[in-house]
């Protein structure tokens, strides 16, 4: 669903003079609201621009944020399942989880070349230090995203070590998830509207103007 969610402004109408706050864009030659950014990757401007993803080739924004929290998450499951099953394939392999295995699947290719591994003991290594890596990485940007989310920033806003949208916790999960938050962790396909249409956010303190749910 990452793919198919255009992250631009292009479905709304956007004013032809500046609002408070509000700022212009020379490469688009639109006028933007707050949290929006260009990307000069995709050559558009992007409702409240957390990133652009290179996985995804392409950027997230407000409309497709709660796609790729959701999609990360569930890739993180998938690499820590595969981590299980080959690790419990190693250690038949290995006779056991001793020193020896865990050395083998953080680095099988030296284990090999020095004598400690056969061939056939490497590659099951080499398969086993594949999820274990991407584990690691997923798992730091799940933590980092999902800390993110929780504080209502974007990453240029947490670069910035702006705070201004940081609500509460239920708050900032619903404008990213849409109001039936808890729900999209099982299954973001259903129906959570999101608040608003990406240009005006709650701050600490202000109330949002005509705060709807679409």
């Amino acid at each position: 669903m990452v793919l198919y969610v255009d992250a631009s402004p292009n479905d709304i109408i956007l004013p032809s003079t500046l609002k408070p706050g509000w700022k212009h864009c020379a490469d688009c030659g639109w006028n933007v609201p707050p949290r929006a950014s260009h990307c000069y990757k995709c050559n558009v401007c992007i409702l409240k621009r957390d990133h652009h993803c290179f996985f995804f080739s392409m950027c997230i924004g407000f409309k497709n944020h709660r796609y790729f929290v959701v999609s990360i998450i569930y890739l993180l499951i998938g690499v820590l399942y595969a981590m299980i099953i080959n690790f419990s394939f190693a250690s038949e392999v290995f006779r056991g989880f001793t020193l020896g295995c865990f050395i083998g699947c953080f680095i099988p290719l030296p284990a090999w070349m020095f004598g400690f591994f056969t061939g056939y003991e490497a590659i099951c290594g080499f398969f086993c230090a594949l999820p274990l890596t991407a584990s690691i990485s997923i798992g730091g940007l799940v933590y980092y995203e999902m800390y993110l989310v929780i504080n209502g920033q974007t990453w240029k806003e947490a670069a910035n070590n702006d705070y201004s949208y940081c609500l509460s916790v239920t708050e900032n999960l619903s404008i990213v998830l849409g109001r039936h938050w808890w729900i999209c962790f099982i299954n973001p396909l259903m129906s959570s509207g999101l608040e608003g249409d990406g240009t005006t956010f709650k701050k600490r303190g202000k109330s949002l103007n005509k705060t709807k749910f679409r």
